[in-house]
């Protein structure tokens, strides 16, 4: 939408400590993770607070969208993801994998995330499993990206990477 300053606050809402770098508007829910290790869920028209899901040992947690679902991914503790169903709140599935430092990306029904053993890595959302792995040149912080059947990445090193996002 075009914004028309003056700008109105409509409502404020205290989260739990300090935001994590992603907030996610899903199904009139602002969802976003906290640094305490909670994912956290507003009601998007009026602020209220929807609900919490506390992740163990107060690890930093990440979440994105998937149809009626969030992918919770973990920083660094395990399962590094859970599939979790908004609507009957309770998951799907949950994964232990290697920990993630920079965001995850959805495209159709796969993840894609760059773990700290410097792998670009395609997740199917379905059952979890790997679906394949490419080594980089160097560790990455960079959100993946997608693009005419092509993952997008970059490295801490400046390489940025393209690959088919069907490869096996």
């Amino acid at each position: 939408e075009n914004l028309s300053p003056p700008l109105e606050l409509k409502w404020r809402h205290r989260a739990s400590s300090a935001l994590g770098p992603s907030l996610l508007v899903t199904h009139d829910l602002v969802v976003y993770g906290t640094l305490d290790g909670k994912i956290e869920g507003v009601n998007l028209p009026d602020g209220k607070k929807v609900g919490r899901i506390k992740i163990r040992g107060n690890f930093a947690a990440t979440c994105v969208a998937y149809k009626n679902f969030i992918l919770i991914v973990r920083r660094i503790s395990q399962p590094t993801f859970q599939l979790y169903d908004l609507l009957n709140g309770h998951s799907l599935w949950k994964i232990k994998g290697n920990g993630v430092f920079a965001e995850p990306m959805v495209a159709g029904d796969n993840v894609y995330y760059v773990d700290i053993n410097d792998r670009l890595c395609s997740r199917s959302l379905i059952d979890g499993s790997e679906r394949w792995k490419v080594k980089l040149d160097a560790q990455s912080h960079s959100t993946p990206a997608f693009g005419n059947g092509l993952v997008v990445v970059g490295d801490d090193e400046g390489k940025v990477y393209a690959v088919n996002s069907a490869a096996k």
